[in-house]
């Protein structure tokens, strides 16, 4: 059964598209192909409708279990809060004051081991973290994270305008601080944050999207959080309607293939891609922002001469002969749902295997079995970086019989993050800014971008699907 299908219409989803071996308008990609017809555009809206009422639903229960916004006219809460009288109404937040810790130490190591997998390397691979995110200086302090960093003030900062290549000059502070928030909510730890919005000075509007600067894109905000969870939530549900393709045909799915690589991308918004990555076991850099075939003879056909990037003397020679060097080659479109899965893991730098938990088992108990101590045990499987990469059993086959759990955890988890997103939105919103909106923008681009082919039709189907036809 589909997750939530007694809450969300997985079916009627999934009826709007039809499996094609071989799609022209996808140059000959095996995926699932959209119907354009007016039936098909109502069924994506009546699908959006009941997911973000059901998200909505469950983002007011999780804010229930927080003190309600601060509310300077609820007056009856301040009395009964400084009298100590109980009742079932919830106290309130109360703005906090600039030098209040809204970062305790148990939640700071709770989202230690997060942070140590974003926070800046030092060129030999160390980092601050190393030492611990738990500092006590009072003063200035070259900590990783400072205690006055810990403070409301820290999560305060506005974000400025900047030109190019000056993002990090005005807003690198504030940005650190939007890295935890981010932490904060992959780990579910909304308190710190809620304090935050309870405040006069919260700025987490304006970081729902952003970027360096507009000719970079913006994939730096919170909405990645959002978009990513709810990316995979969708084409592993809409996969789990077609009973044919669960015994392992989805994987060379032009969408799919597409899926695992825009969710597991090394680019500026690491932190969202941490839960995709770790259950597919997908590398660091393994999926980059501007790609290249790692097989380039084999590939060549799907690349195309670079031409804005042509030194001189090299685009002489092109307009010569018609030759360049294939270092100035790009891609001309990826080549997803032309290649099996196992093609596309290796597609833009080779990887080898991603061990499970299980496997390191296994390891340490080869090891005892040649009698060494566990301690030497530890240090030569830790030399050799080999720790747990993936949580799958299975490696690459969500849908395999002995990955039902795991699968069905991480599909909370995607599920939880749009909830959670969906609940910090409603904490923020005004008559300028709509949580419902940001998220039905989400909804349209990642259908979208999955099913992304040529028919001429295609914006408008899935950009306006729920505009009146």
């Amino acid at each position: 059964m589909a997750h939530q299908a007694e809450r969300l219409p997985w079916q009627t989803l999934a009826s709007v598209f039809e499996l094609k071996t071989a799609n022209p308008c996808q140059h000959g990609a095996r995926n699932l192909h959209p119907q354009a017809t007016p039936e098909s555009r109502q069924k994506l809206s009546q699908f959006f409708d009941a997911l973000f009422k059901n998200a909505t639903i469950d983002a007011k229960q999780e804010r229930n279990k927080y003190p309600d916004k601060f509310d300077p006219i609820n007056v009856g809460s301040f009395f009964k809060d400084i009298t100590g009288e109980e009742d079932d109404t919830p106290a309130q937040y109360y703005p906090p004051a600039k030098d209040e810790v809204i970062l305790p130490d148990k939640i700071v190591e709770i989202i230690t081991l997060t942070v140590k997998r974003w926070y800046p390397k030092e060129k030999d691979g160390s980092s601050k973290v190393d030492q611990g995110l738990l500092c006590t200086h009072t003063n200035d302090c070259d900590c990783a994270l400072p205690l006055k960093e810990r403070q409301t003030a820290a999560f305060q900062r506005d974000r400025h305008f900047n030109d190019c290549y000056e993002f990090y000059h005005y807003n690198g502070k504030a940005y650190r601080n939007l890295e935890f928030i981010k932490t904060l909510i992959l780990h579910g730890e909304m308190d710190p944050i809620l304090r935050v919005c309870s405040s006069d000075e919260c700025y987490l509007i304006k970081w729902w999207t952003c970027g360096p600067c507009e000719c970079e894109g913006s994939d730096l905000g919170w909405d990645k959080l959002c978009e990513y969870a709810m990316t995979m939530y969708l084409i592993l549900n809409i996969i789990y309607c077609f009973p044919d393709l669960r015994d392992g045909g989805y994987r060379d799915l032009g969408s799919y293939q597409r899926a695992i690589r825009a969710c597991t991308i090394s680019s500026s918004c690491q932190i969202a891609t941490y839960s995709h990555r770790d259950l597919f076991g997908i590398e660091d850099e393994q999926f980059t922002k501007y790609p290249k075939p790692f097989d380039f003879t084999r590939w060549k056909h799907v690349m195309k001469v670079d031409k804005y990037n042509l030194p001189e003397a090299i685009n002489k020679a092109y307009e010569e002969t018609g030759e360049v060097p294939d270092g100035y080659y790009k891609l001309d479109y990826y080549p997803y749902g032309l290649m099996s899965y196992d093609e596309l893991l290796s597609f833009e730098k080779p990887v080898s295997y991603q061990p499970h938990a299980t496997d390191i088992l296994q390891a340490h108990a080869v090891l005892h079995n040649k009698g060494l101590p566990a301690e030497l045990s530890d240090s030569i499987l830790s030399s050799a970086n080999y720790t747990a990469k993936r949580t799958l059993p299975i490696a690459g086959e969500p849908f395999h019989p002995e990955n039902k759990a795991e699968l069905d955890r991480y599909l909370e988890q995607c599920w939880g993050l749009v909830v959670r997103c969906v609940m910090l939105g409603y904490e923020l919103e005004d008559e300028d800014w709509s949580i419902e909106k940001k998220v039905r923008d989400v909804f349209r681009w990642r259908f979208g971008s999955l099913f992304e082919c040529e028919c001429k039709w295609r914006a408008e189907f899935f950009y306006n699907f729920d505009e009146e036809v």
